[in-house]
């Protein structure tokens, strides 16, 4: 027979092995990331006092879904496009800062250029002509938005130059459009004489184009490990001048001007760059689409009063799927990089792909409690796993801080719009609820008093 003490002791070890078991369920729900739910049952809760909790946010709980396009702007991109594919049309613009080295100088005739470097095509074949125009109005790189440029407003209607685009897949190959004498010589005066103007140019295209044309922007980077545009391949206005010294004599030279402003990059800060975008058969607010070249963000905001004021968020999953019916230019072996991050404004009232010109923009991103997941062409990984515990916590302590969540090309935040792409989460909770949006919390209580 036993002793009460060796009852004891073997009481003991199962509770320890309970609690070893249970501590190690909590580990792995909080390490792997790729891991399904992570069910409670068989969990003693009794033991734990009650205070262990799971819950799922369902789509149901969604108080706003909806997706936005041509409420981002496109200033820090590595490519610009040029033309229309498919309904999606895309203008280019400048902007240039003259150097203080060249202030006052005479513009030589036959040296004003625009160097443009291909980087691919969308479409078919063949080439347009496109045409270079005046832009009217000083502008910033916010100011990107394709409803925001009209002819005969913000830019002139008659082409200051015109030149032949083809549609290319070979990258690297250089395009030289030659630029007015007098344009550049403007740019050059209006440094001194407020009466002169440089506010650049804007790039159009002919109707029926039949392909998008992809360059270079001044963003890019080719090397792996570089750290600062490539100026081998980005855009560059190029000009030579005289300018009469002092001492009378006549001093010639150049100016290679890059149209970015990124601090500590010495000669890069010389304007603006960005493209005008619009998708001219615009999807449905409803859909949740995410895209890149036609930018498309979506926005999740869920209702988490479900979930009480004191609980302690030990992990929160938000779950999405893809929808493959919403596929666009997404090719087989293609893997594209997603990324959450939370809203920063009140998003009530947006009306997505029709931001007014003196409309507030609903692009106002804040980049803390960032989480990123790839997605291959494998329908086993078209279920994605965005981790936001921090966040979610913010949420359950603040409830008027939740303005949700935008899901959108993780890319985009270093300028990286190399691809035009479009993809659909699926949402549909009548329907499936358990591949529409999701937010799956396990959560603890405090101790009951």
């Amino acid at each position: 027979m036993k002793s009460n003490r060796e009852f004891r002791a073997s009481g003991y070890v199962r509770l320890s092995s309970k609690i070893i078991w249970l501590l190690s369920v909590l580990i792995l729900a909080a390490c792997d990331e790729t891991i399904d739910d992570i069910g409670i049952e068989g969990i003693d809760q009794e033991a734990l006092g009650g205070r262990f909790r799971k819950d799922t946010l369902f789509a149901d709980q969604l108080t706003n879904a909806v997706s936005f396009m041509d409420s981002v702007p496109t200033s820090l991109t590595d490519r610009l496009y040029l033309g229309a594919v498919d309904g999606n049309e895309f203008r280019i613009i400048f902007y240039f800062n003259i150097p203080a080295d060249a202030e006052s100088v005479i513009v030589l005739p036959n040296t004003t250029r625009l160097n443009l470097t291909y980087a691919g095509a969308y479409g078919g074949s063949g080439s347009f002509t496109a045409s270079v125009y005046p832009v009217l109005r000083a502008w910033e790189s916010a100011d990107l938005r394709w409803n925001r440029f009209q002819p005969g407003v913000d830019y002139g209607t008659v082409p200051i130059v015109q030149f032949n685009v083809t549609a290319t897949d070979s990258s690297k190959v250089q395009q030289t459009i030659p630029l007015p004498r007098d344009t550049v010589q403007q740019w050059v005066y209006a440094r001194t004489d407020t009466t002169r103007h440089n506010y650049g140019i804007l790039i159009d295209f002919p109707a029926n184009p039949g392909f998008v044309a992809q360059f270079y922007g001044a963003n890019v980077t080719q090397a792996a490990s570089a750290t600062t545009p490539d100026k081998a391949y980005a855009p560059s206005l190029v000009f030579e001048y005289q300018k009469v010294l002092k001492s009378g004599q006549i001093f010639y030279d150049s100016a290679t001007v890059f149209p970015i402003v990124l601090s500590g990059y010495g000669s890069y800060n010389g304007g603006r760059q960005g493209y005008l975008y619009r998708d001219g058969n615009p999807r449905p607010a409803s859909e949740l689409n995410v895209g890149s070249g036609v930018i498309y963000h979506t926005l999740l905001r869920f209702n988490t009063n479900n979930i009480p004021h004191g609980a302690t968020i030990s992990r929160a999953d938000l779950v999405l799927n893809i929808d493959p019916t919403g596929d666009y230019r997404r090719q087989t072996g293609d893997s594209i990089s997603l990324q959450t991050v939370r809203t920063a404004t009140d998003t009530t009232g947006w009306t997505p792909g029709n931001v007014a010109v003196s409309g507030e923009d609903y692009s106002w991103l804040t980049y803390d409690n960032l989480s990123q997941r790839w997605l291959t062409d494998n329908a086993a990984d078209d279920t994605l796993r965005f981790t936001i515990t921090r966040q979610f916590q913010k949420w359950v302590n603040n409830p008027s801080s939740n303005y949700g969540l935008q899901i959108y090309n993780a890319r985009e935040l270093k300028g990286g719009y190399d691809r035009l792409y479009r993809l659909r989460i699926y949402n549909n909770y009548a329907l499936d609820k358990y591949r529409s949006p999701r937010i799956i919390i396990y959560y603890t209580l405090p101790p009951e008093d």
